[in-house]
């Protein structure tokens, strides 16, 4: 009974639930910020015919970020995210995908 009295006085248990209650705000902004990135990149690739490598590195770093954010809310991780962390870095993969598609040569249209 007195963990349970202890923990309820925690300072650093309350300060923790603070900041997800902070996390689950940022999530719902991010998912927000998700669905126009969604839609931006669509609407680019219909218009031009292929997609924006911008957009895809922003929305590589952008489901990295919820990665974390999750791991923090559901206590997989004490390491806050951004912007208590440094936002996280578009993967290798992405990167490596653009030169690939720098390097070809054009195609033409049938």
């Amino acid at each position: 009974m007195s963990d349970i009295n202890e923990n309820i006085k925690s300072e650093k248990q309350w300060l923790r639930g603070l900041f997800m209650i902070l996390f689950l705000v940022v999530y719902e902004i991010a998912e927000m910020v998700l669905v126009a990135v969604t839609l931006v990149q669509f609407l680019f690739s219909i218009i031009t015919g292929s997609n924006n490598a911008n957009l895809r590195q922003f929305g590589d770093s952008l489901a990295q970020f919820a990665q974390q954010t999750i791991a923090f809310l559901t206590y997989n991780s004490e390491t806050k995210p951004f912007p208590f962390a440094d936002w996280p870095q578009a993967s290798r993969r992405i990167a490596e995908d653009e030169q690939d598609e720098q390097q070809a040569p054009p195609t033409t249209g049938s």
